[in-house]
């Protein structure tokens, strides 16, 4: 009994991409030593800035926020205004080296969370910088000239997640030239396989080039 040839296996693969939305608010703080004192767990917030379609602010505390962790240190909120939402977010807060004009980053970023404006828990629509930066160790660096901060926030809002089918290599078939092929046939009598004696002259022919063009040729052939 023949064996039944195996099937060729298929394969196929997909892939899962986010779609995301990116954007950067810069705050500058003019005055610093002005805002020193204002009090523990006291802040001034920034405007308010759009980033993927949702409404953000930077809440300052130029003397730290009410915990413990923030004692002698600056803290900074990023903070979901647009009220009955849940976003997912990642983002980053950096201070502006003013002599260098760079942004420093790397202060702190935070992986993706949920910020939530869904309840009436502050807590879901805040995400905090208790410690962001010693104030000695910022009064003494390049990042307060002047009297001045710039403090930046990078949102990258994470949209949805896609999942496309991915396509295998496609290969790019030519136009058939066959017919103008076997027309030449006939001319270089290369590959023939049959030959006809006419009055002493050997003509080189093509067995399936005759067939084609007579049915009765293809029964003697």
């Amino acid at each position: 009994m023949a064996s039944v040839p195996e099937r060729p296996a298929t394969k196929t693969s997909s892939r899962c991409t986010a779609l995301t939305v990116r954007g950067t608010h810069a705050f500058e703080i003019d005055d610093y030593s002005l805002h020193r004192g204002l009090g523990k767990g006291k802040f001034i917030r920034s405007a308010a800035f759009d980033v993927g379609g949702y409404s953000w602010s930077i809440d300052y505390y130029p003397d730290g926020n009410s915990s413990e962790r923030s004692n002698g240190s600056i803290s900074v909120f990023l903070r979901l205004l647009t009220s009955k939402v849940e976003v997912r977010a990642q983002y980053e807060f950096r201070l502006l080296d003013q002599n260098k004009g760079l942004s420093c980053s790397g202060f702190h970023r935070i992986k993706p969370s949920v910020f939530s404006t869904m309840e009436a828990d502050p807590n879901t629509e805040q995400k905090k910088m208790d410690d962001f930066i010693n104030m000695s160790n910022l009064e003494s660096s390049e990042y307060l000239k002047g009297d001045r901060l710039v403090i930046e926030c990078d949102v990258t809002v994470i949209k949805e997640t896609r999942v496309l089918l991915v396509e295998g290599p496609k290969v790019q078939v030519p136009q058939s030239n066959m017919s103008h092929n076997f027309g030449k046939l006939p001319e270089t009598g290369e590959a023939s396989d049959v030959a006809f004696s006419v009055e002493g002259e050997v003509f080189q022919a093509h067995k399936i080039v005759l067939a084609v063009q007579s049915y009765i040729q293809s029964r003697v052939l």
